[in-house]
């Protein structure tokens, strides 16, 4: 059965997503110094390095061009191949985008569980009073507003790290 427009479209940018998530690109053949080299003469270390150690997160260290390591107990799992130390670089990009939303949307969970159960809460309350009634019905439209908050998406742009073709 032929494939509809939409269809390929879809197909087209889930390659393109998984591409950009690959480790390498097309500038491979233009590197002439490895990147670990790069690196540790670059002034902007810290742009990296210090918001790791905010996060309580090991820094990845670059010393030289060797692949990446994983632990053991991503044994037998699927994990890309990296042929050094640009493509290591790529690859912890990549992680830590993921981490990022997958800690984001952990985040937003629980908010949106504590301000839902805040909601039920007042709900439940004594509402006899008019004076009770008008403070919880403020305070229901003022957490039902951090609730369309927390619908929206963000967007944080970053400079461009990989070259597709």
């Amino acid at each position: 059965m032929a494939l509809s427009n939409a269809e390929r479209q879809r197909r087209h940018y889930e390659k393109q997503k998984e591409a950009r998530k690959r480790p390498g690109d097309i500038t491979a053949a233009l590197q002439t110094k490895p990147f670990f080299e790069f690196y540790g003469e670059h002034p902007d270390q810290d742009g990296f390095e210090l918001p790791l150690q905010l996060a309580n997160v090991s820094v990845p260290e670059f010393n030289d061009d060797s692949p990446a390591t994983f632990p053991p107990d991503l044994e037998g799992a699927e994990v890309p191949e990296t042929a050094n130390s640009i493509e290591r670089a790529e690859l912890i990009v990549a992680s830590l985008i993921d981490a990022a939303a997958g800690l984001a949307t952990i985040i937003n969970d629980y908010k949106r569980k504590e301000i839902t159960d805040r909601i039920a809460e007042i709900e439940a309350g004594d509402l006899t009073r008019p004076e009770a009634r008008k403070q919880a019905l403020a305070d229901v439209v003022q957490l039902k507003r951090m609730l369309q908050q927390l619908d929206k998406q963000v967007r944080w742009t970053f400079p461009q790290w990989k070259v597709l073709k």
